[in-house]
């Protein structure tokens, strides 16, 4: 009797973590928590996969002449990646198309009255996913692309003084490792 092969399973899970840099108000370092389910055969390109993920952002400062801001953002996002390119075994590119909604608050800082805000946050994405599989269970993982916010949100001390505009198109990188089953 012979075990099944990982490889021609026709499904699978897998959970992991990433760090991100997104450049939406310089580089913006995140944290981001993702499960991912894959269906059908890993073998052939189409592979297809959803991936769901809860991103937290690490404080980011911004100065203006009269005071200044801290930022943070909070996400939860769905990407899609319907394709896999075997590139080099264990090697695979994915290109994923994706979207996240959540929350960027802002609080003045340096002044008195400070004031604090939260509005929504929602981008479009294209990005490409490098998966290396060193292990039958283990996916080390690149990615890059761009985002599109779909609130160009800005924070301002009145009368005009801004101190952050949320960008048209914004660069994106992550990196992380992910535990599949089977």
């Amino acid at each position: 009797m012979t075990e099944p092969n990982a490889s021609s399973a026709p499904g699978r899970i897998e959970v992991g973590v990433q760090v991100e840099a997104a450049f939406v108000a310089g580089a913006v370092p995140s944290g981001r928590l993702f499960g991912d389910v894959s269906i059908g055969p890993r073998e052939g390109l189409f592979a297809p996969a959803l991936r769901l993920a809860v991103a937290r952002s690490l404080d980011v400062d911004r100065t203006a002449a009269i005071g200044g801001a801290t930022l943070t953002w909070t996400s939860v996002g769905l990407d899609a990646c319907p394709f896999r390119v075997a590139l080099a075994r264990p090697v695979a590119l994915r290109p994923c198309v994706g979207g996240s909604a959540g929350v960027l608050d802002a609080s003045g800082t340096g002044f008195a009255g400070t004031v604090s805000r939260s509005r929504p946050w929602a981008t479009l994405s294209a990005l490409a996913r490098l998966v290396w599989e060193p292990l039958p269970w283990l996916d080390l993982e690149l990615e890059a692309g761009v985002i599109a916010p779909l609130f160009r949100e800005s924070f301002f001390f009145a009368p005009s003084v801004s101190v952050y505009e949320a960008p048209a198109i914004a660069f994106l990188s992550r990196a992380g490792l992910g535990l599949r089953f089977p």
